[in-house]
């Protein structure tokens, strides 16, 4: 293939990946996740200094690439914040993962660095996902990156490689604690393509790599989790896995069957499962094991591995299957390059429908059913009523006193995530897992369905004798903060016969 046209097919898939991250990024309603991360964001780029929680927040690497944009763009507080500025940072890690399936393909060939890259692009998992407030992205992009320079320095035996494999381990350890799946399977993947020659490798190499590889892999943790080195206690708390050991095999929610990621797989990226099948051949094996091939082969043992790893642990969600799946996208690219060159016309056909089917399925997983549950990657996702929600607030706070309009909220084991982020303008907002938590009647309240009648009894008895007021209903029916949480708002009357109600039929 000629080097120019090479170039130019490339950058037609990079800017096309580009723009199908960055098109309509405010389309999809914030899910419960982004919304706690953009809050938890927020504080940093007020001014607080970050503090680093296992609970529920990750590392600080997200964070911290999200103020730079945020300084570049003059924001400096959560009310400028939008879905568009959040969920950049993601897109461009999704668009830098299309770059580095190109190179990381074009160690086996120039078709396969195409074939690599377009799927990367147009994979409905990889696509949905960089359109997402959260770490796993950006995760994937730092695990295959350290991948990559690793596998350059072998090859070169340049130490710049090494380093830069250092750096991209330690960003991957502050982007999220399963870093160390990721860790685990590289060595296992390691070992056992290198069980007979470990020792003499090691030799061939020395030793100082070690130091190039492990400073940087040590130092970008320790710079960040302690704030710079302004807070080194912190570093103690990166090494509590206690939240993440519950989580994985006795918390009670997010727990699925060991089929969970291969079920989406098989549904929601059937077309890549099809270029896949269809690229199959008996000497793909031993395509695979050739010098040549060793990095893909790499990804495939390590995939194979971390792909294991998140079977066995029962906590489950959709997009934790990112970091293993890319390497089945990387095989998927590499045997689908062979088959094109040297296949039957009905491979070659096979994989061509694959790749029509595979725009399909990506345009309608991620533009057309974006929140509904029906697709595999929307989970335990916020509907669209969360608009109505928030207009209907807007109304009422115009008639009343403005942001500072006072709103209670009340959702059981306060689930009422993401409504935080939807009523950041409001400071005067209360959060309650209980009407009886209420100490006195504010503007507005919303409260979870099934906890509206004990509502009247407690404003009754919060207003004083000849100050009752009347509440209303302000939707004909309830509205869905997340499928199957049903949410009821109420105002006073005075308040009610001003707004411009009901919002649908």
């Amino acid at each position: 293939m000629n080097k120019n046209y090479l170039i130019i097919c490339f950058c037609l898939i990079l800017i096309t990946g580009a723009a199908l991250r960055l098109l309509k990024p405010a389309q999809r309603p914030m899910h419960t996740d982004e919304a706690v991360h953009a809050v938890k964001f927020s504080e940093m780029l007020e001014g607080r200094p970050y503090k680093y929680d296992p609970q529920d927040y990750h590392g600080p690497i997200l964070y911290y690439l999200s103020l730079l944009e945020c300084q570049i763009a003059g924001i400096d507080n959560i009310n400028q914040l939008s879905e568009a500025h959040l969920r950049f940072v993601p897109a461009a890690a999704g668009t830098l993962l299309i770059v580095l399936a190109f190179f990381m393909g074009k160690t086996a060939g120039k078709t396969e660095a195409l074939l690599c890259s377009a799927l990367t692009a147009l994979s409905p998992g990889m696509l949905f996902y960089s359109r997402y407030y959260i770490q796993e992205i950006p995760l994937v992009l730092f695990t295959f990156s350290a991948i990559y320079f690793g596998w350059k320095f072998t090859q070169t035996k340049r130490y710049r490689w090494i380093l830069l494999s250092g750096i991209c381990t330690g960003l991957m350890i502050i982007t999220k604690e399963t870093w160390i799946l990721a860790a685990a399977a590289a060595v296992v993947a390691y070992v056992l393509i290198n069980f007979k020659k470990i020792k003499s490798e090691t030799s061939e190499y020395g030793h100082q790599w070690v130091l190039f590889f492990v400073i940087p892999a040590i130092f970008v943790p320790a710079f960040f989790f302690s704030t710079f080195f302004t807070n080194p206690a912190a570093l103690f708390s990166v090494f509590d896995l206690s939240p993440y050991l519950g989580k994985a095999f006795s918390h009670d929610w997010h727990l699925h069957p060991w089929y969970f990621y291969i079920k989406i797989i098989l549904i929601a990226e059937l077309p890549v499962v099809l270029i896949l099948a269809a690229a199959m051949r008996p000497d793909s094996w031993d395509s695979l094991t050739r010098p040549k091939n060793s990095l893909i082969f790499f990804c495939l043992i390590f995939s194979a591995a971390l792909e294991l790893f998140y079977t066995i642990i029962s906590y489950k969600t959709p997009w934790c299957l990112l970091s293993f799946y890319f390497g089945a996208i990387l095989l998927a690219g590499f045997l689908a390059a062979r088959a094109l060159r040297g296949g039957t016309v009905i491979r070659r056909s096979v994989i061509a429908a694959g790749f029509l089917l595979l725009v399909l399925f990506s345009a309608g997983l991620n533009y057309y059913k974006y929140c509904d549950p029906d697709n595999p990657y929307v989970y335990a996702h916020t509907t669209e009523d969360v608009y109505d929600i928030t207009e209907i607030i807007n109304q009422a706070s115009n008639v009343i006193n403005g942001e500072n309009t006072r709103i209670d909220v009340i959702v059981g084991r306060n689930d009422y995530w993401p409504l935080p982020w939807y009523l950041r303008n409001y400071p005067l907002t209360g959060w309650h897992s209980s009407s009886e938590t209420l100490e006195s009647a504010g503007d507005i309240v919303i409260i979870q369905s099934d906890m509206s009648d004990a509502l009247a009894q407690t404003l009754y008895s919060l207003e004083k004798p000849g100050e009752k007021s009347l509440w209303m209903l302000c939707t004909k029916e309830p509205l869905q903060l997340r499928h199957g949480l049903y949410c009821d708002i109420y105002t006073r009357y005075s308040t009610y016969q001003n707004l411009n109600l009901p919002l649908r039929d």
